[in-house]
């Protein structure tokens, strides 16, 4: 059968309040700290870049940002309006409790609290309930740990264990002005740790009392501040305003900007131009997301910030591997542990990479590791990359003997150690398995379609423990002449769902076919029928990608209509109503690399494709079904070998943002890329 060049068999790559303190030490917890604290949750210095890291078991969210906007952790503290005089600020009770506490594991309460200009934090009373006294409710033996961030170290301090309800807490005299963040809050958060023979509770901090030096006097500023517009593509220009900021006791003095979010004010350029002015103009520059804040200074000194979100919006690319004389190739981009992670290979190395970051905006946020090697020396191309009930996980057909279809997962929520990285065999067949396959959770298991050359067929796997670790179970789910070509697998309405390429030994077309099982697992051949089959014998069909579209799915796919050039590019939706599959072509184009492949984009739809001009598309619809217009968008340049051209590519929705990553095989380089909307 004859495979066009621009169209090779790699879709599947891409379905593939409060702070507290203690001694006279600044940071004296280390030595207190009991054993029952888990290895990764001991005090350790981080680094004070622009964001203090969360404490160990909060989500990422939960981080305290070093910015002005502070926008990471939302406050649940008292205003400092309650200021019951001589700078004691009152805590309100049963606001801050930890969730899912299960034994054997940390369990964690946060709280935070705004300070009044001029006021300085120096005693904390806390009342903690009995729940937090894990182990056993009403148990006062138990201890518990106050954790502080200290924003002049850049780390979270620790105080305790305190055994009794009352946590009495004096910070060092001298350092309290680095409790402070750039807003004048301050954090704290209440850890206890429940044995694995213990009973499950929720620490919750009661109330309190946070007792300042209550110097006071002044009345602090109110900061505001407007952005028209707050977001554009680049170039447009921003009117920020902060006339409207006041001073409720005297009159303010002086603006300070900061204008590219990095949390510092009136640095060397247009912050230091713009200070003392109450508007500023600014151009929106490449896109991306960032906070721009005023700070304003009243004639007694006291300050208050504000700060609004900009967005430049369009697409913003960068090269995330440089494989220099390797070549190397996407095979997969997905979120893992709330950041963006992608699997490629680089030379005969099968590889990962994780962010540190929200979006992975730089290259220097991504930590990379390897999580095999091929040996012989042949370089991997296809492999298909998810999130296996909460860890990452890859799958793909070995090209050297044995030639077994393997999958590594890793042992940690994100993978970023190669000790990390498990190997299991999921089929030792004889022949050659996986040149083309798919990975998704089904019925809470991690499964597997890939295709058999051998015998032509359609193989589909899946494990008997949730990760994937143990033995696995293998059937044929088509044996249709050349089947399992391009195959892309998703569960959907708690059933596992195929989309494949039949390829037909007698004829110029081709088939396309969905499968579905009628068990949750899919796990015996008798369950497996086909929903539809699309073919022609004289058009050749390649399957994109199965995608979840609001609460149902729907699919992408090429027909060839000029050899190795021409396409037509088409979409089908399930109506969720009527369940019947509507229909929709943004037309034709010249195709290269990588089949078309879809996905949901809010309340429509997308389609990522790489054109014969070496340029790659974003094809967008306002509407799930396709019956509204499509708009194109460039995302960049791709640069691939014209005689071989070979770039798989992959898509993903990543902390609310369209992600792309894509093989620029022409330089061997893999490029990442960001839609800021």
């Amino acid at each position: 059968m004859r495979i066009p060049s621009s169209l090779r068999l790699l879709a599947s790559l891409a379905l593939s309040g409060m702070l507290v303190s203690c001694s006279a030490s600044h940071h004296p917890a280390t030595a207190q700290l009991s054993p029952q604290l888990p290895a990764d949750q001991q005090p350790g210095s981080f680094p004070p870049a622009t964001q203090l890291p969360g404490l160990a078991g909060l989500p990422a969210d939960a981080a305290v940002l070093r910015t002005s906007s502070e926008k990471a952790y939302s406050f649940i503290g008292t205003d400092y309006s309650l200021d019951q005089g001589a700078g004691n600020h009152p805590v309100a009770g049963s606001d801050a409790y930890a969730l899912d506490v299960q034994p054997g594991q940390s369990a964690w309460a946060m709280y935070s609290l705004n300070l009044p200009a001029g006021e300085l934090p120096q005693r904390f009373r806390l009342h903690v309930s009995d729940e937090a006294l894990v182990g056993q409710a009403g148990d006062p033996s138990a201890p518990y740990w106050v954790a502080v961030a200290d924003f002049d170290a850049g780390r979270w301090d620790w105080f305790g264990p305190f055994s009794v309800h009352e946590a009495d807490i004096y910070l060092p005299p001298g350092t309290q002005a680095g409790f402070l963040s750039p807003l004048r809050n301050v954090y704290c958060s209440v850890l206890g740790y429940v044995p694995a023979q213990g009973s499950a509770a929720s620490p919750a901090i009661e109330d309190g009392l946070l007792a300042t030096d209550g110097i006071g006097g002044n009345t602090a500023p109110e900061a505001f501040l407007t952005a028209t517009p707050e977001k554009g593509p680049p170039g447009t220009a921003v009117s920020l305003d902060a006339s409207l900021s006041s001073d409720p006791d005297g009159s303010i003095v002086d603006y300070q900007w900061d204008l590219d979010g990095d949390g510092r004010y009136g640095e060397i350029g247009q912050e230091a131009a713009a200070g003392g002015q109450s508007t500023v103009q600014l151009t929106l520059g490449q896109p991306g997301n960032w906070f721009a804040a005023v700070r304003v200074i009243d004639d007694d000194g006291a300050a208050a910030a504000f700060a609004v979100e900009l967005t430049s919006t369009g697409w913003s690319s960068m090269v995330l591997v440089n494989g220099g004389t390797q070549p190397a190739y996407a095979l997969g981009l997905c979120e893992i542990d709330g950041s963006p992670a992608i699997a490629y290979s680089l030379g005969q190395q099968m590889r990962y990479a994780i962010a540190s970051s929200q979006l992975g905006a730089l290259a220097t946020d991504w930590l990379h590791s390897t999580v095999w090697t091929e040996q012989p020396s042949f370089v991997v191309q296809d492999a298909a990359f998810a999130d296996v009930n909460g860890y990452p996980a890859i799958a793909w057909g070995q090209l050297a003997e044995p030639r077994d279809f393997l999958y590594a997962h890793s042992t940690s929520a994100r993978g970023t150690a190669d000790t990390d990285w498990q190997l299991v065999t999921v089929d030792d067949y004889a022949g050659k398995v996986g040149g083309a396959c798919d990975l998704a959770v089904v019925g809470g298991f991690p499964a597997v379609a890939y295709k058999e050359f051998t015998t032509t067929g359609l193989r589909y796997s899946i494990a008997d423990d949730q990760y994937g670790a143990g033995n696995w179970t293998m059937i044929f789910v088509d044996n249709h002449e050349d089947s399992g070509n391009l195959p892309s697998l998703m569960e959907h309405a708690g059933r596992p769902w195929l989309l494949h390429t039949r390829i037909s030994e007698s004829t110029v077309g081709s088939s396309l076919a969905m499968m579905r099982s009628d068990s949750a697992t899919g796990g015996t051949p008798g369950d497996w029928s086909a929903l539809f089959v699309f073919n022609d014998p004289l058009v050749p069909y390649y399957t994109g990608n199965i995608a979840r579209i609001g609460s149902s799915i729907g699919f992408t796919y090429a027909a060839e209509l000029q050899l190795n050039t021409q396409y037509r590019i088409e979409y089908r939706y399930l109506d969720p109503d009527s369940q019947v599959w509507l229909g929709a072509s943004p037309g034709t184009f010249f195709l290269t690399g990588h089949v078309p492949l879809l996905i949901g984009d809010g309340p429509g739809i997308g389609v990522l494709y790489l054109g014969s001009n070496e340029v790659l598309y974003y094809l967008r619809n306002a509407e799930k079904d396709g019956s509204g217009s499509w708009d194109t968008e460039v995302i960049d340049t791709i640069k691939y070998d014209a005689f071989t051209p070979f770039s798989p590519m992959e898509i993903a929705e990543i902390n609310g943002h369209i992600c792309v990553l894509v093989t620029e095989d022409g330089l061997y380089r893999i490029k990442y890329a960001v839609r800021y909307d």
